[in-house]
């Protein structure tokens, strides 16, 4: 696939974006995969919901992949914890097209989100 320059300033972003950066984006696109996941199952569109659904598992899949144990000690051990959950309730929940089970991922990912969030407006406002 040609790379487009919309698509190589994306890549350009990504490559130079700090860790805590990284983290938001890719726990932010698996929120925004999950309600999309919810919109294709309330629109009777099945295999939209797997594309979502599936969309959402790789990201926490690469959250989790990318945790670092030792420096991140107890908090790492924490987010391995609730990524592996993750990982287990969306592939239950898809497997069932079961929306409470999606909705209780994004309610957890969406408070994960709120705390990332937090932590850049925290430092922001420090002038860190």
């Amino acid at each position: 696939m040609p790379t487009t320059p919309a698509s190589a300033y994306a890549e350009a972003q990504i490559a130079c974006a700090p860790p805590l950066k990284l983290v938001r984006l890719v726990n932010g696109g698996a929120v925004a995969s999950l309600r999309g996941a919810l919109a294709r199952l309330d629109a009777g569109d099945a295999a939209g919901f797997v594309r979502a659904a599936s969309k959402a598992q790789s990201l926490v899949g690469e959250l989790h992949a990318n945790l670092d144990m030792e420096r991140g000690a107890e908090v790492a051990r924490q987010l391995d914890r609730l990524y592996s959950w993750a990982t287990r309730a969306l592939v239950e929940a898809t497997t069932r097209r079961d929306r409470r089970g999606i909705e209780s991922v994004v309610q957890v990912l969406g408070t994960l989100q709120e705390g990332w969030d937090g932590i850049r407006d925290e430092a922001v406002s420090h002038g860190r």
